[in-house]
C-alpha cells in the first residue's frame, strides 16, 4: 500500500520544500476563515490554525498522512501574517527591516491510524536594513505576497 501525503495549503513556498525533500505529496488547499482570537498569543494563534487547516482536510481524506502549517512573524506587539496589498507589504517590509523579529510557524501532523502530533516553532530573524529602491524592487517582485510578514528566507 503506497503511502499517501497531502499538504493541507496552498503555500508554494510549502510545496517546494517538502518536494525538495523528494516527497511525493498532494496539495488541498482547506478552506477556513483565518483569524485571531481575542486574549491569543501568536503560538497559540499558528498552533490552532495549522491544527484547523490540516483537520479539514483530514476528514476529507481520513486514509492518508496530512500536513497543515500556519506562519506569523511578530515584532514588539504586533502580529503579521500575510500581506493583502502592496500597500501592506511595503508597510510590513519597511517595519521589520533593520530589525530582529520573531519568526512562528505551527505544524500540524495527522496520521491514517488517528494519532496526530502538532508542535510550534520559534526563530529569532536579523532583518538586515534595506534602502527605499530595495524594498520597492523586492515588492514589485510580486514575491513577497504569499509570505507571513512578506518576505522569505
Amino acid at each position: 500500500m503506497t503511502m499517501e501525503i497531502i499538504l493541507a495549503s496552498g503555500s508554494p513556498r510549502r510545496q517546494m520544500l517538502l518536494r525538495e525533500l523528494g516527497w511525493n505529496i498532494k496539495v488541498k488547499v482547506p478552506v477556513i476563515e483565518e483569524f485571531s482570537v481575542h486574549g491569543e498569543s501568536p503560538e497559540e494563534m499558528v498552533f490552532r490554525l495549522a491544527h484547523v487547516k490540516a483537520l479539514s482536510v483530514y476528514n476529507k481524506f481520513p486514509d492518508s498522512w496530512v500536513i497543515g502549517a500556519d506562519t506569523v512573524v511578530v515584532a514588539g506587539d504586533e502580529i503579521f501574517g500575510k500581506p493583502a496589498d502592496h500597500e501592506e507589504a511595503l508597510s510590513m517590509i519597511k517595519k521589520l527591516q533593520g530589525k530582529t523579529h520573531t519568526v512562528i510557524t505551527g505544524v500540524a501532523l495527522f496520521a491514517p491510524d488517528g494519532r496526530k502530533l502538532v508542535e510550534a516553532e520559534k526563530t529569532d530573524v536579523k532583518f538586515r536594513s534595506l534602502d527605499e529602491r530595495e524594498i520597492l524592487s523586492y515588492v514589485g517582485s510580486g514575491e513577497s505576497f504569499d509570505k507571513a510578514g512578506s518576505y522569505a528566507i
